[in-house]
Order: structure tokens, then C-alpha cells, then sequence
């Protein structure tokens, strides 16, 4: 009986969760893939981080979460896409000239600097940052555009990712139903920009980790 209890149970909750699942509208489409605004809801913990960092309500850390999420989502895809199109594999060399550059900086943050998990965490960190200055670099090449300063990019070629992303969305590869999405993903994409860096100045011929000193 208790058997029987549970598994109806089961089953009541699965249907209630694939009703929910099947009413909500996507927001967006990539690649075929629906993209639904429940995917970009943030756990408790991390939506109080956010509220408190920014001074800001819940609420309102809430929409700066899930507009930002909704961002990184669709660019990293696209640039992914782009990359295996492109034939884009990490340098070695590069990700190894970035390891001994940030290795001791990133260890004096960790935990635990021996550990197994401390070391994968710089080989990470590395792969992710070669990767995406090759595709900034490649992008660039290809499109132009305007280049910005960015805190974490310092060559960030936000004119020729606004060409990637409208050449997509152009295919039918992207598609963004949400009108609020919409406005706020390309509005960060399209000028005016700030920070804009001169094209006398704009240098791609080596990765900013080359060139940065870091204190010991």
C-alpha cells in the first residue's frame, strides 16, 4: 500500500513539473535549443551575494542576475561555435607562459595551494583565458570594429562580437523573444562605448599576460 502511495506520488510530481515545464514560453533560441528564464534563476545564497555586493534589493539583483546569465549564455555558445568553425585550438605554449605568470598569485588565494583541486583550478584558468583571447584575436581580425577596456579584457572587441551575434541571429541560429532581453543584450553590444580604445593603439599580436608584471 505504502509502495503504491509513493509511486503515485512520484508520478504527481512529475507531471506537475513537466505541466510547468511545457507552459513556460522560451525566452530565446539557439542553435534549435529553446532557452527558458527559469534556467537563469540563481541559488538563495547567491542572490543575497549579489543584493550585498551591489547594495542593491533582491529583487532588483535578481533581474542583474538572470540579464547577465542570459547574456553569457547565449555569447559563450556562439563563440564556442565560432572557434570550432574557425579550427581555434588553446596554445600550449600561450597557457603555459600563463601558468607561470598567475600560478603563485592564484595559489596564495587557494584553500589549500598543494592540493589536486588548486592545481586543476590554474590549468582551468589558463585554458579559459587562452581560449578566449584567441577568439577575441580571431574575431578581430576578421571583423574589426571597435575594441574597449575592460577589467578582466583588456582588449575586449566589442564591435566585432555585435557583428558575430547579428550574423547569427540574421542565419535564424539566434533568436531572442523577450522583448526586456532583447533591449538589454544588444543594448550592451552597441555603441556608445565607454572605454574605447584608439585603433592606433589596438594590438593583438600578443595576449596582455605577456606584457603584465605581477607583484610578488
Amino acid at each position: 500500500m505504502t509502495h503504491k502511495w509513493l509511486s503515485a506520488l512520484v508520478l504527481f510530481v512529475w507531471l506537475c513539473t513537466f505541466s510547468v515545464s511545457a507552459q513556460e514560453k522560451p525566452i530565446a533560441e539557439l542553435f534549435g535549443k529553446p532557452v527558458f528564464e527559469s534556467a537563469l534563476m540563481p541559488d538563495s545564497k547567491t542572490l543575497s551575494q549579489i543584493a550585498r555586493m551591489n547594495s542593491a534589493s533582491k529583487e532588483l539583483a535578481l533581474i542583474q542576475y538572470q540579464h547577465s546569465k542570459f547574456a553569457e549564455t547565449l555569447i559563450e555558445e556562439v563563440l564556442e561555435d565560432f572557434a570550432q568553425r574557425q579550427s581555434i585550438n588553446t596554445d600550449k605554449e600561450l597557457k603555459r607562459a600563463f601558468i607561470e605568470q598567475f600560478e603563485q598569485q592564484i595559489l596564495k588565494e587557494a584553500d589549500d595551494a598543494e592540493s589536486a583541486a588548486s592545481k586543476q583550478k590554474i590549468n582551468e584558468i589558463a585554458e579559459t583565458q587562452v581560449r578566449h583571447w584567441q577568439i577575441n584575436k580571431a574575431l578581430y581580425e576578421k571583423f574589426g570594429g571597435a575594441v574597449i577596456f575592460k577589467q578582466n579584457n583588456p582588449q575586449f572587441p566589442v564591435g566585432a562580437y555585435e557583428i558575430l551575434l547579428k550574423n547569427y541571429q540574421q542565419t535564424g541560429k539566434l533568436k531572442i523573444f523577450d522583448d526586456r532581453y532583447r533591449a538589454v543584450f544588444w543594448e550592451a553590444l552597441e555603441p556608445p562605448y565607454s572605454f574605447e580604445i584608439e585603433p592606433a593603439n589596438i594590438n593583438f599580436a600578443s595576449p596582455w599576460w605577456l606584457e603584465t608584471k605581477v607583484a610578488p
